[in-house]
């Protein structure tokens, strides 16, 4: 693209790969199904997942693959569901994977995106997918995302549909070398201690009211090149919840010196 264009948020529809960003935001939301015919091969469990850059630094990250064959517990591991920016109910996977065989993939999630609407100042995308079907109780996840062009935010919703109570957990896997840390406020800072850019994650129950539980900060791993791996921490919201149940995080990057906006 030439230098002078700006960036444009932009769906791919036929990958289900939505982008929302502008100027210097960026953010890349996964409803890609497993592929190869519902084989999967290369696929992770990543439905509904994201990944955030600002500023240009990179917040949240896809963990990469690190190994194939060489260590089938650790392709088991970063291919998982608790290794991705997304919700896991019950500690069940997305999809069915098995150590013993790293390139196939159940086909249970079946990602599919509900609504993509573009404007001027606000951009919305919402997905839903169903590999918590196959749960004595079945739960939906349903997630939207709306950036806020102006407000420089991003805002999304979870939304579990079903029946009973379930353990939940909504999950974002930081990149390596930030510096995360859980604020007297309950507000999750990230910082980028070379540039002094942050982003803020605040998190809110359907109620309105901060979440009932405090996050964990989970010690992961993340891969940039194939065979090498950094440790990286994810963030993790995780309590027992009665169905249906809804949760919302507010993303706020904020440039060196910028002065924090309403969180």
């Amino acid at each position: 693209m030439p230098e002078n264009e700006p960036q444009q948020s932009q769906a791919f529809r036929d990958a289900g790969i939505y982008i929302l960003r502008g100027d210097d935001l960026y953010l890349a939301f996964n409803a890609s199904d497993s592929g190869i015919k519902g084989r999967g091969s290369h696929g992770h469990n990543d439905g509904l997942s994201i990944e955030v850059s600002a500023c240009g630094v990179a917040f949240i990250v896809d963990p990469g693959t690190y190994v194939y064959t060489a260590n089938l517990h650790e392709r088991h591991l970063f291919r998982s569901t608790s290794y991705h920016s997304t919700v896991q109910i019950d500690g069940v996977e997305q999809n069915t994977t098995n150590e013993d065989t790293p390139f196939v993939i159940g086909n249970e999630a079946r990602p599919r995106v509900i609504e993509w609407k573009t404007a001027p100042s606000e951009e919305t995308v919402t997905g839903e997918h169903f590999g918590y079907h196959r749960l004595p109780q079945p739960v939906t996840h349903r997630r939207t995302i709306i950036f806020k062009r102006p407000e420089r935010r991003w805002e999304i919703t979870d939304q579990l549909f079903g029946e009973g109570e379930h353990e939940v957990a909504f999950r974002f896997h930081f990149a390596p070398g930030l510096d995360v840390q859980l604020r007297p406020d309950e507000i999750v800072e990230t910082l980028d201690k070379a540039t002094s850019v942050r982003l803020l994650i605040v998190a809110t129950e359907e109620s309105g009211g901060r979440f009932a539980n405090q996050p964990e900060f989970e010690s992961l791993f993340s891969s940039h090149d194939y065979g090498q791996k950094a440790t990286s921490i994810s963030v993790c919201w995780r309590r027992r919840v009665q169905l249906p149940f809804a949760a919302h995080f507010s993303l706020i990057p904020l440039r060196s010196g910028e002065l924090e906006r309403d969180a």
